[in-house]
């Protein structure tokens, strides 16, 4: 349980220094971050397809993607913008109420360090930890 309040105390304190770091910068007239942020299919597009390839590079044989690791590989090749919990959470969250993945919350934080916790989805009373594909079910015969 302190090790969840931690990992959310973390989140929030990046958010803040986030959100410091951009209004200094717009109080200062300074432009913004300069890659042009994704638009919201753009961004669906990008977090399937990285989903994808993490599940047949990477995560085959669990059948499912940590949450941060997807997160930080988009951060890698999108910026910081289009992994931040404002935009990524959301388009996570769209896809899930789409039945395109299946979001699933860690079962025991003990083996999650604060920054993967950090890096995950919150829920209510629950931290979204993996990505899995959905499976339709069999169609009769």
């Amino acid at each position: 349980l302190l090790r969840e309040a931690q990992a959310r105390f973390d989140n929030l304190q990046r958010q803040l220094r986030e959100l410091f770091t951009e209004t200094c910068h717009r109080l200062a007239g300074e432009a913004g971050p300069p890659a042009a942020p994704l638009q919201a299919p753009d961004l669906l597009g990008a977090i399937l397809a990285e989903f994808d390839a993490l599940l047949r590079e990477r995560y085959s044989h669990q059948r499912r993607v940590p949450v941060y690791e997807l997160r930080r590989n988009l951060a890698r090749k999108l910026g910081p913008a289009a992994a931040s919990h404002d935009r990524f959470d959301p388009a996570v969250k769209l896809l899930r109420q789409q039945n395109r993945i299946r979001l699933v919350p860690i079962s025991d934080l003990r083996d999650a360090t604060a920054d993967q916790l950090n890096d995950s989805v919150p829920g209510i009373n629950e931290t979204f930890f993996y990505l899995e594909p959905v499976h339709e079910p069999v169609a009769p015969r």
